[in-house]
C-alpha cells in the first residue's frame, strides 16, 4: 500500500463499502476526529428513505470520504496527461515561486517526491482531497429535506464555505503547511483555499478577499479544473452517490462503470480555461450514468413514499417556526430560527451534536407535548413518528396520473400535451392544498408535492472522436432523448387524508373503509379538475 498520499503520510485506511481500502494521510485523520466531522455519521445520505428502503441508512460521512477518494483518482488522472508547462500555469507565479524554493531546501523530502513537478501534483491531489473531504460539513438534518422547509435548496453550501472559514481546528490542523511570504502574508493550503475551490467562480474572488494576508495559491484556471471534479455535471459527488445509494437501498440501476469514466477523462484549454472532455470509449458508461439518474429518481429520490415522508417533516418545521413566532419554545437551547437559519453555523462549530437527524424526533417530540391536536402542526408531528397517519398517494407512479387524465379529457394524449396539462395542475396546486372538503360526512385535505429532475438537461459535456472534440447530445440519440422527456418535466403527487387520527387509522387498517375514503376523495378532485383547471 502507498506511503504517502498527497502531503502527508498515511496513517490510516477506511474499509469503504463501494471502493474497498481507501488511504488517509495525517491531515485527513486529524479533520476526521473532530467532533464537527464526526456529526456527518448522524446525517443521513437520504434523510427519509430509510423509511421506504430499510438498508438506506448510509451517512454524509461515508459519501464525503468516497468523494475524496473519487476525486482524487479523477485529478490523478487528469495531471498525468499534461505537460509541465500546464502544470505551472496551474498556479500563480507567487505560489510557484516558494514551493519552487521549497523543494530546492529540501521541504518534504521525507516524503519522497523525486521532482518539483512530483511536489506540484501534490498539493494539487492534496487540496481536491480536501475538498472532497468537507464539500458536505455543512449539511443539514434529514439532508435537503430541511434546507427545502426554508425555501432554499442549496443552503448547505453557503453553511459549507461559512464553516470552512470560521473552523479554527481546521485552520490549526493546516498552520503547519503554510507557505511563508513574508511576516505577515502566507500562501499554501488554508481555508480560503479549500473554500475557493468549492465556491462558484462568481464567489471566489469575495472568498479569497476575506483574509487580506492570504495569497491565493491557484490561478482561476486552477481553481475552476478543481472546482469541476467536485462540482461538474459528471462529478465526484454525482459518480458517488448514484453508487452509495443503489447499494444501500438494493436498486440496481446506479451500477455504474465508475473506472471507464476516470480513465478516459481528459482536459483541453480554451478561453483561458481548462474544459473537462471524455474520450469515444466513455460514451456507454455517460449514457449509463444519466439512464441510472433518471431511474433513482423514479424509485428512490422521488418514490411517492419518500416524497411524502419529506413533504410532511418539511411542513412540521415551517408549522414549528410559526408555532415559535408566537411565543412557543420547542427546543430548550435554542430558539427553531436560531437553530437552523441565525446560529447554525456557531452551533455546528461549538456543539455539532446537537444539529444531527436526531433533532427531528426532539421537535416533533415537543410539538406533541406542547401542542394542541386540532393544530396542523400537531398532525405533521404525529405522521413524522407513525406512519399509520402518512396521507394516501392518490397516483403512486406517473403513468396512474397520465391514465387519470385521459379519462378526463376521454382520449389518449401525447407525452407533450400530457406534460401541459400537469404543469396547469402545478400552476393552480394551492387551490387544493391543505383546503378541508366535507363530502358525504368525510372530512378530506389534500397535500401536493412538485417534483423535478435536477441536472438532465442541456449536459454541455465534450466526447473526442477521431481528433473532434463535439457535444455529448450530437453522438448518443438517447442523451437526447432524456433532455427531450424529461429536461423540463416536472410531476405533482397529490396526497389524501382526513384530520381526525382515529378514522386514518381505521383506514390504513381496513379496505372497505379505505377504498371508500380514497372514492371521495378522488371524487373531490375530479371536480376540481375538470372545473377549475382544465
Amino acid at each position: 500500500m502507498v506511503e504517502v498520499v498527497g502531503l502527508a503520510r498515511v496513517r490510516a485506511v477506511i474499509n469503504d463499502s463501494l471502493y474497498g481500502v481507501i488511504p488517509v494521510n495525517e491531515i485527513e485523520y486529524s479533520i476526521i476526529q473532530t467532533p464537527v466531522y464526526n456529526r456527518l455519521h448522524e446525517i443521513r445520505q437520504l434523510g427519509s428513505a430509510h423509511l421506504v428502503y430499510p438498508g438506506a441508512k448510509h451517512s454524509r460521512f461515508e459519501h464525503s470520504i468516497g468523494v475524496m477518494h473519487l476525486a482524487t483518482r479523477m485529478l490523478d488522472n487528469i495531471l498525468s496527461g499534461m505537460s509541465p508547462n500546464e502544470l505551472n500555469e496551474l498556479f500563480t507565479p507567487t505560489a510557484y515561486q516558494k514551493i519552487m524554493g521549497l523543494y530546492e531546501r529540501g521541504y518534504f523530502k521525507e516524503l519522497g517526491f523525486h521532482s518539483h513537478i512530483d511536489l506540484l501534483k501534490a498539493y494539487l491531489i492534496q487540496s481536491i482531497r480536501l475538498a472532497g473531504l468537507l464539500h458536505d460539513i455543512g449539511h443539514y438534518p434529514y439532508s435537503h429535506v430541511i434546507e427545502e422547509a426554508f425555501g432554499s435548496r442549496g443552503l448547505h453550501e453557503k453553511h459549507t464555505i461559512d464553516i470552512i472559514l470560521s473552523w479554527r481546528e481546521f485552520r490549526n490542523i493546516l498552520k503547519e503547511l503554510k507557505i511563508p511570504i513574508n511576516r505577515d502574508s502566507y500562501t499554501g493550503l488554508t481555508s480560503e483555499h479549500i473554500a475557493s475551490i468549492l465556491v462558484k467562480e462568481s464567489l471566489r474572488e469575495s472568498v479569497l478577499n476575506k483574509n487580506p494576508y492570504y495569497y491565493p495559491l491557484l490561478t482561476n484556471k486552477g481553481y475552476s479544473l478543481l472546482h469541476k471534479i467536485v462540482s461538474g455535471f459528471f462529478d465526484a459527488d454525482r459518480l458517488d452517490y448514484l453508487r452509495r445509494d443503489a447499494l444501500y437501498t438494493g436498486i440496481v440501476y446506479g451500477l455504474i462503470d465508475v473506472d471507464r469514466i476516470i480513465e478516459n477523462m481528459y482536459v483541453t484549454e480554451s478561453n483561458e480555461d481548462y474544459t473537462i472532455y471524455y474520450d469515444i470509449k466513455a460514451l456507454p458508461a455517460l449514457e449509463d450514468m444519466l439512464d441510472s439518474r433518471i431511474k433513482m429518481y423514479k424509485l428512490i429520490y422521488y418514490h411517492h413514499k419518500n416524497v411524502v415522508l419529506a413533504e410532511i417533516t418539511r411542513r412540521m418545521i415551517k408549522g414549528a417556526l410559526e408555532l415559535e413566532s408566537s411565543g412557543l419554545r420547542l427546543v430548550d437551547e435554542y430558539s427553531l430560527k436560531e437553530l437552523f437559519i441565525n446560529k447554525y453555523v456557531d452551533i455546528i462549530l461549538k456543539k455539532p451534536w446537537i444539529l444531527t437527524d436526531h433533532v427531528l424526533y426532539r421537535i416533533a417530540s415537543s410539538i406533541l407535548d406542547k401542542v394542541s391536536p386540532d393544530n396542523r402542526t400537531y398532525y405533521y408531528a404525529r405522521a413524522f413518528i407513525d406512519r399509520r397517519l402518512l396521507p394516501f398517494t392518490l397516483f403512486k407512479r406517473e403513468e396512474d396520473l397520465y391514465n387519470y387524465i385521459t379519462s378526463i379529457v376521454g382520449e389518449r394524449i401525447e407525452f407533450s400535451e400530457y406534460k401541459l396539462i400537469v404543469k396547469k395542475i402545478i400552476d393552480k396546486i394551492e387551490y387544493i392544498d391543505e383546503r378541508e372538503f366535507v363530502i358525504d360526512k368525510y372530512t378530506i385535505r389534500f397535500i401536493t408535492s412538485k417534483i423535478v429532475y435536477h441536472g438532465v438537461s442541456k449536459p454541455g459535456v465534450l466526447i473526442k472522436v477521431s481528433g473532434v472534440l463535439r457535444n455529448i447530445d450530437e453522438l448518443s440519440n438517447y442523451i437526447k432523448w432524456i433532455e427531450k422527456q424529461y429536461g423540463d418535466y416536472m410531476y405533482v403527487y397529490i396526497y389524501a387524508y382526513t384530520p381526525d387520527i382515529s378514522s386514518m387509522k381505521s383506514y390504513k387498517t381496513n379496505t372497505r373503509l379505505r377504498r371508500r375514503f380514497l372514492s371521495k376523495a378522488l371524487e373531490v378532485l375530479l371536480t376540481i379538475i375538470k372545473e377549475d383547471i382544465l
